[in-house]
């Protein structure tokens, strides 16, 4: 089958950097952004996440540029000044985790148990992508054994895209970063909110990627999932007290939202556009949420809840029951009264929960 598609001047999907007036030093870069549903604005496909399919994608680019995408790089064909590049992703993933992403980029490579571990970054900045993602492959060791689950895909991939809209953006096996997050050695010093990011993109490959929502209005799961795991990796590497100052932050972050703004259950079909659900809600109340679920089952269930929840639904959608599912499958406890007021209901985190040794 051929599909003959194209689109005029789409305002979304698929981003071009050049240099101009004012930033004549300017890298140029084709990189795209399919969440929530832009995938559409370059290539055809059924822009839900529900719908899942393995993807392919042969793009021919300048000599001496690189492409890179989801999943392992079955070729590189040389035709002098141009190149082919063909990517294939074998494991199925909804079409926003689709990405694409060509500059001319400086490939640096470290490997968790024999997988690449790859960070492109423009030619100059290879000390700060050591100093910024040069953890990477600890936390993927971290986060297999936390959420009782190795990770799942044939690489990952860390690309560092001038003038990226978001922090970073967890494409399957192929994360999108800002080149804002690139640390000096000064910076580096006292500067936590990368490494962050660097852990909550990761964090995504298992909640997001691995299992995916069905609907929109189930994005708590991944994203509050990934927010916690922000909280997790601070305190595997720098301890509690630091963890918990941290989580409360997230806490007050949300409760700002709450009060100045406005309370919505972490489950809602209230919205005009998806991305209107991306707020201090699913994110910082839904670390709260996971810390709270955390606090009642204690660490050792809490992870045999995790690794239940992705065992049970590995390269498929899930909804916020499968996961409440997954906890009674995997500790016998049935935490619906807790997910009936804090998940589908607008009651705040209990504080002192949060707070509280583990």
């Amino acid at each position: 089958m051929a599909i003959d598609y194209g689109i005029n001047q789409p305002d979304r999907g698929m981003y071009f950097i050049k240099p101009t007036e004012h930033y004549p030093d300017k890298p140029v870069q084709v990189w795209t952004q399919g969440e929530d549903e832009d995938s559409r604005y370059w290539f055809p496909c059924f822009d839900y996440p529900g719908q899942l399919a393995t993807s392919e994608i042969r793009v021919t680019v300048p000599g001496t540029f690189s492409a890179v995408s989801n999943g392992v790089l079955a070729s590189v064909e040389d035709l002098g000044d141009r190149k082919i590049y063909h990517w294939q992703q074998n494991q199925v993933h909804p079409s926003y985790l689709m990405t694409l992403a060509v500059a001319e980029y400086v490939e640096l490579r470290d490997e968790w148990r024999g997988k690449p571990i790859t960070y492109y970054v423009t030619p100059g900045l290879e000390d700060r992508a050591r100093l910024t993602m040069g953890k990477t492959p600890r936390m993927v060791e971290f986060f297999s054994k936390t959420y009782r689950y190795d990770y799942a895909y044939d690489k990952y991939a860390q690309v560092c895209a001038d003038d990226f809209i978001f922090g970073g953006m967890e494409n399957t096996s192929t994360t999108l970063l800002t080149t804002r997050c690139l640390l000096d050695e000064r910076a580096a010093i006292d500067n936590l909110s990368s490494e962050t990011l660097v852990a909550h993109e990761l964090a995504h490959q298992w909640f997001g990627d691995l299992a995916v929502i069905k609907h929109w209005s189930h994005a708590w799961v991944k994203e509050g999932a990934a927010s916690y795991a922000e909280v997790l990796w601070l305190e595997h590497e720098y301890g509690e007290d630091l963890a918990h100052y941290y989580l409360l932050g997230q806490a007050e972050e949300y409760q700002s939202e709450d009060s100045g703004r406005y309370r919505r259950p972490l489950v809602t079909n209230v919205y005009r556009d998806a991305i209107e659900l991306y707020d201090r809600h699913i994110y910082e109340k839904g670390s709260c949420v996971y810390h709270m679920v955390r606090a009642e089952l204690g660490d050792d269930l809490f992870q045999e809840s995790m690794g239940q929840f992705l065992r049970n639904h590995a390269h498929s959608v899930v909804e916020t029951v499968d996961l409440l599912r997954a906890i009674e499958q995997a500790t016998g406890k049935n935490l619906a009264p807790m997910f009936d007021q804090y998940v589908y209901r607008g009651v705040i985190p209990i504080i002192r929960w949060l707070i509280a040794g583990i």
